[in-house]
Formats: structure tokens, sequence, C-alpha cells
């Protein structure tokens, strides 16, 4: 990308990370806590859940997305080999050409776990309360 180019924030993109929260909050209740369904119990699911988008999206916004290169290209070579091979011949040239592209535009991310780290703090004093 040669010329700057403002990153686009989709609704539908912040809207499938709001539900996304809530979904893995759900999971994490029912495995952990099964049917007991407790003030104390959600905001823990809550946290966990919030916490983990939190810090993936902050590695996102940091650029240091490199973490998970090799799982990328992995993946792009057993699904799509033919067109990952003709574009990067070798891993060198797949981590060269992602480390050249601004990944800076997800930071919406990280203030929508935010915003659920709130509420789930606002819920924790409740709960202490």
């Amino acid at each position: 990308m040669n010329e700057k180019q403002k990153p686009k924030i989709s609704f539908i993109k912040c809207l499938i990370i709001a539900v996304i929260i809530p979904v893995i909050a759900l999971g994490f209740q029912l495995i952990v806590y099964h049917d007991r369904f407790t003030l104390t119990n959600i905001v823990s699911s809550i946290f966990a859940s919030s916490a983990l988008v939190f810090v993936v999206g902050l590695v996102m916004l940091t650029g240091a997305t490199r973490i998970w290169s090799g799982i990328s290209y992995s993946t792009r070579m057993i699904f799509k080999r033919k067109e990952t091979k003709e574009k990067y011949p070798t891993y060198k040239d797949y981590t060269d050409d992602r480390a050249s592209e601004n990944r800076k535009g997800n930071a919406y991310i990280v203030l929508i776990a935010l915003a659920y780290l709130l509420v789930d703090l606002v819920l924790a004093i409740i709960d202490i309360n």
C-alpha cells in the first residue's frame, strides 16, 4: 500500500465482536459453572471473555501480529496451497509482505472489550455490595 488509507470501521465488524464476547462468556459460564447463574459467576465469565478479546485486540493494535504469522501461513498453505505458493514462495516472503501491511485499524476491538470490562466492573461492584 503506497497511499495512506483511513481504516474503515464496519458496523458489521463491531456487531460481530460485540456478540462474540457474550457468546464466549456464556460458553465459559456453562463449561465452568454449569447451570449456576449467580452474579459472581456471570461477572467472572464476562471478565474472562472480555479480557481474552482485549488482549487479542491489543496485540492486533500494536502490530505484534507476527505472533500468529506461522499459524496463518500454515492455514493458508492448507486451504489455498497453489495460490499461496505462487504469491509467497517461502515463509520469509510471507512475513516480509505481512510486516509491511498497516494493521492499526483494529482499535474498535480494544474499545468494545474495554466497554465490556467496564460493564463487568460495575457488575462486580454491585455484587460486592
